[in-house]
């Protein structure tokens, strides 16, 4: 399993920790979704080569998938909201690597001096997990909120999530899920107050319901995924 984790960590850093004008980029043209397409697949790339002497086919094969469902997933060729698209586009993605992994990858083993990646499995699993809750939470909270409370103070509608408010969240969602690894589930109220403290003008203005809906969603990314690490 060391290697579906490692293509879901790939993934999750493809499509999560890239900066925000890539993000914006990605969206505006079909330049961008090529450049992203092929930093996901170098990274694949890099993860296959450790177990596949034909790693370039298995990458290529992620690659071509990953950017044939971004491009026909794109907002403007559906009538979906952007959360709504977020979520049927990453579930294609999961089960496309699924495939892939079940269908030829599951059989390989690591090459050479490698092998001690056999031995780190649960390890890449917690870094899936915290990747996941940390900057993929972030952007499912994000499209959330522009689902749900979709307009701001002057009449628009945010499109890339600002870095104060990832860092808030990352930080909430790592520490309920470290709380929940540890035990400590009394503690996990502690994980929100840097966000409620910062942001507490938004608590007593007119974003007070749009707030409340994005702490609560990171709240229940977070208890999914640190139940998930603890008992799955």
């Amino acid at each position: 399993m060391t290697l579906l984790y490692l293509l879901l960590l790939a993934h999750l850093v493809a499509d999560f920790m890239q900066p925000a004008s890539l993000v914006r980029w990605t969206k505006e043209s079909v330049q961008g979704l090529i450049v992203h397409t092929s930093i996901y697949s170098l990274i694949t790339a890099l993860v296959i080569a450790a177990y596949s002497p034909i790693w370039w086919f298995w990458a290529a094969l992620l690659g071509v998938s990953h950017f044939v469902i971004d491009y026909h997933l794109d907002k403007g060729r559906l009538p979906f909201t952007n959360l709504s698209l977020l979520v049927v586009d990453q579930v294609l993605h999961l089960l496309m690597i699924g495939a892939i992994f079940w269908s030829g990858l599951r059989f390989l083993t690591p090459i050479g001096q490698l092998t001690f990646l056999s031995d780190h499995s649960e390890v890449f699993r917690c870094l899936v997990g915290y990747v996941a809750a940390t900057f993929g939470g972030s952007i499912f909270v994000f499209e959330a909120g522009n689902t749900f409370y979709p307009q701001l103070p002057s009449g628009g509608e945010n499109e890339i999530l600002s870095l104060g408010d990832r860092c808030l969240g990352i930080t909430e969602r790592a520490l309920t899920v470290t709380f929940i690894l540890l035990g400590r589930y009394l503690l996990i109220p502690l994980a929100f107050l840097p966000s409620m403290a910062v942001r507490r003008k938004e608590l007593r203005g007119g974003q007070r319901p749009r707030l409340l809906c994005e702490l609560a969603i990171s709240l229940l990314i977070a208890l999914a995924v640190g139940f998930w690490l603890r008992f799955g």
